[in-house]
C-alpha cells in the first residue's frame, strides 16, 4: 500500500497556527489534504500531528473532515513517520509536508512513479541535485523498511526531527538513493515561493488563492505558475524570504 504522511502541526516560530490559516475561506491543512487526495497513485492520505495538547486543534479538524490522523512526537518527526506508516500498514511512504498549500498531485504521481520504476529505498524532487521545482512542491518517496531502519539507527537530532537525512545522505551506503526527479517545462520555476513560513509567503498565497480557487476544485499549479511570470510584482511579495533550515 502507497500511502502520503503529511506532517503538521500548530506552532510555528515565524507564523504561528500557520496550518489552520485560511485560504479562499478555508484552511491551508484542508487543501493540502484535498490536493495531495488528487494523486492516483496513493492509496491513502493520512496527518501526522503530535499528542501536543496545541494539536488537539489539528485532530478535532481532521475527525470533522473524515481525515485519517496519527498522533506521535512533536519533536521525533522520524519517529511520527514511522508510527503512522505500521499503523496504516504502508508499504511505501510519500512524504509532504502541511505548509506546501499548492502541492500539485501531478507531481506526486510523477514522483511515486519514478520511486517504483527505480526499484529503489529513495527518490526524491529536489535531491541529491540543485532545486528544479519551485519551492512547496516538494515530495520525498521512501519504502517502509527504510523508513523503519532510519528509525531504530538516527541518533543525531536533526535527522529525528526531518525524518529523511539518514535516508538520503546514505553515509553507510545501505540505501539505494533514486536520480533526483526534475521539473519541465511550466514548472521549472526554482526561483518561485509557494510554501508557507512566513506573513509575506501567506500574503501572495492568500492573493493566489483568491484569484484561482474555486468552491470543489483544486488550483491548477500550472496556471499558477504562469501568473507569477506574467505579475513579477506578485511573485516578489516573498522572493526576499530565507526558507528556514532548521
Amino acid at each position: 500500500m502507497t500511502g502520503a504522511i503529511i506532517q503538521a502541526r500548530m506552532s510555528s516560530t515565524r507564523l504561528p497556527g500557520k496550518v489552520l490559516l485560511p485560504l479562499a475561506r478555508k484552511p491551508v491543512l484542508f487543501h493540502v489534504v484535498e490536493r495531495v487526495k488528487a494523486a492516483k497513485r496513493l492509496d491513502r492520505v493520512i496527518v501526522a500531528t503530535s499528542t501536543e495538547q496545541e494539536d488537539d486543534t489539528i485532530k478535532a479538524f481532521c475527525k470533522e473532515r473524515g481525515y485519517d490522523c496519527f498522533r506521535g512526537s512533536r519533536d521525533d518527526v522520524l519517529s511520527r513517520y514511522a508510527g503512522a506508516a505500521k499503523q496504516y500498514k504502508l508499504d511505501t511512504v510519500v512524504r509532504i509536508t502541511s505548509d506546501c498549500p499548492l502541492i500539485d498531485p501531478f507531481i506526486v504521481d510523477q514522483t511515486i512513479a519514478a520511486f517504483e520504476s527505480a526499484h529503489c529505498d529513495y527518490i526524491s524532487n529536489v535531491l541529491p541535485g540543485e532545486r528544479t521545482f519551485p519551492r512547496g512542491l516538494d515530495c520525498e518517496v521512501f519504502s517502509r523498511a527504510a523508513l523503519e531502519k532510519a528509525d531504530t539507527q538516527a541518533r543525531k537530532p536533526y535527522q529525528r526531527e526531518h525524518v529523511t537525512p539518514y535516508v538520503h545522505e546514505n553515509k553507510t551506503r545501505e540505501f539505494v538513493i533514486g536520480p533526483q526527479v526534475n521539473a519541465s517545462g511550466a514548472y521549472a520555476r526554482p526561483q518561485f515561493r509557494l510554501t508557507l513560513d512566513y506573513p509575506e509567503d501567506y500574503e501572495l498565497l492568500a492573493k493566489l488563492y483568491d484569484v484561482f480557487y474555486k468552491e470543489g476544485t483544486i488550483v491548477s499549479t500550472e496556471k499558477v505558475l504562469a501568473y507569477l511570470d506574467a505579475h513579477p510584482e506578485i511573485a516578489a511579495l516573498n522572493a526576499h524570504c530565507v526558507q528556514k533550515t532548521a
